[in-house]
């Protein structure tokens, strides 16, 4: 389909279409009050805000710093960070997902900018550098 749209030079109408079986990179930021947000040209979203418990993870994965970089799929992702397992989806009111810890995780409706549908399991991991270039894992530098 990719090469398709690249040789015709169609206009790509739902981006969430190429990324149902990829693994998609967010580089989200802190704004105020402490929380992040992201921006992505692809989508149309810009600070485009993680609210509830996202920001939890944001922080660990940051180590309280101002941004990080996080990669997610629906796929299983070799030596992903976080589990997320879906409670509940409405494309007008957003999705809950719980992670492992059973806390609750509230993705925008903006969620299905990268999924038609909410997938039943959404692995998140962190690509965060840290001084060293070594990469921080579930609390640990490695």
């Amino acid at each position: 389909m990719i090469l398709k749209w690249l040789k015709d030079g169609l206009e790509l109408s739902s981006p969430n279409t190429l990324y149902n079986n990829s693994i998609m990179t967010l580089s989200p930021y802190r704004i105020e009050a402490g929380m992040f947000a992201f921006d992505d040209p692809v989508t149309g979203l810009f600070r485009e805000p993680f609210i509830g418990g996202a920001n939890y993870h944001l922080d660990k994965f940051s180590k309280n710093k101002n941004s990080c970089v996080i990669s997610f799929s629906a796929n299983k992702i070799p030596d992903y960070d976080v589990k997320l397992e879906l409670q509940d989806t409405d494309k007008n009111e957003g999705t809950n997902y719980n992670d492992e810890d059973n806390r609750n995780i509230w993705l925008c409706p903006a969620f299905f900018k990268y999924f038609e549908t909410a997938p039943k399991k959404l692995y998140i991991k962190n690509m965060t550098l840290i001084e060293g270039g070594e990469r921080f894992i579930k609390g640990e530098i490695t």
